[in-house]
Formats: C-alpha cells, sequence, structure tokens
C-alpha cells in the first residue's frame, strides 16, 4: 500500500545557514522530532529537503524553503491542546537547551536569522480523485512536488478548486511516475496565522507523490501541462501560484517499517 499523508497535517517550513545545517539536522532527528511524536494526536513526522529540479511552469519567483516537515494530526486541533501548548512553553518557549546553543553559536558568529521559518496547518480536502492509490509498494525516499497557492478572489477560487478535482487531478494521477494526490486547505486558526500575512499567504496546498524526481521534468509531465484545454488554461491564469518545489524525503532515526 502507498503511503499518504493524513487528513490534517502540520509544516514547519524553514532554511538555516549552510554551515549550520548538519547541526540543525541532528537537533530536529535526535530532539525535537522525537519530543513531538511524543504527544498525543501527533501520529507522525516526515521531513523533506527541496531538489534542484525545475518543474515545467517553474520560475525562481516559486522557489520555497529548503526544508518541509510533514507532521500527520489527527485533526488540527491538536495544536491547542493542553499536551501540545505544554511542550511548545517548554523552557519558556525557547526550545531544549540543544536549540538554545545552536542558536547562541549561530549569534555568535553573526550570522542573520533564517530568512523563511513558517508553521502552517492544513486540512485534506475532499476531491473527486481517490489520492491514496493501492498495490504498488515502493521503498523510501519518497518524492514530492509540492504547490502552495491561491487566486485572486472568491469566485475563480471556487472554480479552480472544482476544475482541479473534476479534471486538473483525475488527469494527472494517468501520467507515467505519478503515485498519488492530496489537496489541503490551510487552516489559519490552528496555528493563530492571520489570512493577510504577507510573508506566506497560500491558502491551498496540493501534494503530488512522484515515483522518482525526473518525473516532473519528463516529457509526458511537461507535454500534458502544456496542452490544458481553454478553460483550463483560463482557470490556471487565475491561479496565482505563491511557492512550488520538487522535495526529496529526508532519512531519519526514528522511522520504522513495520
Amino acid at each position: 500500500m502507498i503511503a499518504s499523508f493524513g487528513t490534517a497535517l502540520l509544516l514547519p517550513m524553514f532554511d538555516t545557514p549552510s554551515e549550520f545545517e548538519d547541526e540543525t539536522n541532528r537537533w530536529f532527528d535526535y530532539d525535537h522530532v522525537p519530543e513531538r511524536l511524543s504527544c498525543p494526536g501527533i501520529l507522525s513526522c516526515e521531513r523533506f529537503v527541496l531538489q534542484d529540479i525545475e518543474p515545467f511552469g517553474w520560475n525562481p519567483a516559486y522557489r520555497w524553503t529548503k526544508y518541509v516537515n510533514f507532521y500527520d494530526l489527527e485533526s488540527t486541533e491538536v495544536l491547542t491542546s493542553p499536551a501540545y501548548r505544554a511542550q511548545r512553553d517548554m523552557y519558556k518557549g525557547r526550545g531544549s537547551a540543544w536549540r538554545q546553543e545552536c542558536e547562541a553559536r549561530t549569534a555568535t558568529a553573526g550570522r542573520p536569522s533564517p530568512s523563511r521559518v513558517i508553521r502552517s496547518a492544513w486540512n485534506e480536502m475532499p476531491g473527486m480523485v481517490e489520492s491514496r492509490t493501492s498495490g504498488v509498494s515502493q521503498p523510501n525516499p519518497r518524492t514530492l512536488l509540492l504547490t502552495f497557492w491561491d487566486a485572486a478572489d472568491e469566485n475563480p477560487r471556487v472554480d479552480i478548486a472544482a476544475w482541479l478535482d473534476e479534471q486538473y487531478m483525475s488527469e494527472l494521477a494517468c501520467l507515467p511516475g505519478i503515485r498519488s494526490c492530496q489537496r489541503y486547505e490551510r487552516d489559519f486558526h490552528a496555528t493563530g496565522e492571520r489570512a493577510d500575512d504577507a510573508r506566506f499567504s497560500a491558502r491551498f496546498l496540493d501534494v503530488v507523490e512522484l515515483s522518482s524526481p525526473e518525473v516532473a521534468t519528463s516529457p509526458p509531465y511537461r507535454q500534458w501541462t502544456g496542452s490544458l484545454d481553454g478553460e483550463g488554461r483560463v482557470l490556471s491564469a487565475h491561479r496565482r501560484i505563491i511557492a512550488m518545489g520538487v522535495y526529496l524525503q529526508r532519512p531519519s532515526p526514528w522511522i520504522a517499517s513495520i
């Protein structure tokens, strides 16, 4: 059975100075993520890193953070639970001693804070296409094509969502190398975000699992993406892409296959 993400997600997305990447990744793998996984309602975590692959339709303005963590939640209400708040507020909200040491070394080195650090919560949207594909198993690492987007106003947003469910995703799921498709809507309330936050205004997330990173630049994918019909071209033009990227799953010591 192909693994897919659940109905609710927490996505911390971040960059970090290159000289501190190894230490930051060790902190996530051996400190922060195991701590979060001990919180009731947080079911699993997978960590992904951006690849130097430009899917068809990509431009440099769409480049997003290098790292994205996917936390599967029972529901986004977990993020307002007493257990989660207790973890979040430990050490007066400054994080563990290890994290504080890392931040102190970064400050001593005179490096600026990461330019993009976003925590967002998402709920899966029901769609016309079954997102979980069965019958084929594939070992890690998983590959994801992530597209964060919004529309200019409410009416095109509704039309675009219907088009994505009824046509776009159905056709996409038939392409070679496409393993699953899931669509999510952002839950601003769960993380106390504002819908008008200028740092990151995406309201929707499309998660497409690929059999390999190269699928996003393959001839079938490029040909299909460039051959939308008249309605598709019109609606696609109203789909304001905020960020897009191909991400590869990182190996982690706390991921086990049963």
